[in-house]
């Protein structure tokens, strides 16, 4: 079963904490402490099959959109935000070659 090493999970985890994980709420608690356990964290979370991993549910909440309108909007658990951006760093490449350029073709 595959895993994602340990290497491509502290990139993810460096990204989310420069960067967030959304710019619709504020940065987790839970990034603090993968800001002071960085490297265990990419260790323990290499190991796990990702075939077997089950992500939590998502925060589901109501936003402002406008001054009269809202909208649902959802952020996931920190540990699935660094699953999804780990695996999505690893397919990076073959996303951006099948990306449509600016102009409209492929």
């Amino acid at each position: 079963m595959p895993t994602i090493e340990s290497s491509t999970i502290l990139w993810s985890i460096e990204h989310l904490l420069s960067h967030g994980d959304t710019d619709i709420f504020p940065y987790p608690l839970e990034f603090q402490f993968f800001a002071s356990r960085k490297a265990e964290i990419a260790e323990q979370l290499s190991k796990q099959e990702i075939g077997n991993y089950r992500p939590m549910s998502a925060l589901e909440s109501l936003v402002p959109k406008s001054r009269y309108n809202f909208r649902v909007a959802h952020q996931l658990y920190p540990i699935d935000c660094i699953i999804l951006t780990s695996s999505i760093y690893l397919i990076g490449d073959e996303l951006e070659k099948v990306r449509m350029s600016p102009e409209g073709g492929a």
